[in-house]
């Protein structure tokens, strides 16, 4: 099935769902938690192509989907709240955010829920992941506003670590990339 038959097909069930909700609140529960595991699938789809550094989004039923393990036989990457850089690394890291979130935002799309939590660190590589909330910059009315909350959130995070950035200038610098 090519990905525009099968996103028309998503988007035909959301609008059925939307007009005639299902009485049974499971079947609601199912119908929505379907539509947002396909949501992360495909904007990680899209974010993988252009080289940003998230897991390759492997394959997709019902209410999940497989992805890369990051990580090896004994465990998984830590999180950057786990992990908790200091010094040089840090500085590394805030490069590495950087460079990855240009590309995030050049493809259209702001995280949604940017955290420490929602990036792991593993042989040296920022890897960013959880984008079930991830919205289309242009699409979305609060796009924009979402973005600026992930810049503000991520370095406030940073800034308790030891590395204070200005939000205002990494917000400005991510508007570049935007292509509309």
């Amino acid at each position: 099935m090519r990905a525009s038959r099968a996103v028309s097909i998503g988007a035909r069930r959301v609008r059925r769902f939307m007009d005639d909700p299902p009485q049974d609140p499971d079947a609601r529960t199912a119908l929505l938690q379907e539509r947002w595991t396909n949501h992360e699938h495909d904007v990680m789809g899209v974010l993988w192509q252009p080289g940003v550094r998230v897991p390759y989004p492997v394959t997709f039923a019902d209410t999940h989907f497989d992805m890369e393990y990051i990580g090896n036989m004994e465990g998984a990457a830590p999180t950057l709240a786990r992990l908790r850089p200091r010094g040089p690394l840090l500085e590394v890291i805030w490069e590495q955010l950087v460079f990855n979130l240009g590309r995030v935002v050049a493809a259209g799309f702001a995280h949604g829920d940017l955290s420490a939590y929602n990036m792991l660190w593993w042989e040296h590589e920022l890897w960013m992941i959880d984008f079930p909330q991830a919205t289309d910059i242009a699409a979305n009315p609060m796009g924009l506003d979402f973005l600026h909350r992930d810049v503000l959130n991520i370095t406030l995070w940073f800034g308790r670590q030891g590395l204070e950035r200005d939000p205002e200038e990494l917000f400005a610098l991510l508007l570049s990339e935007l292509t509309w």
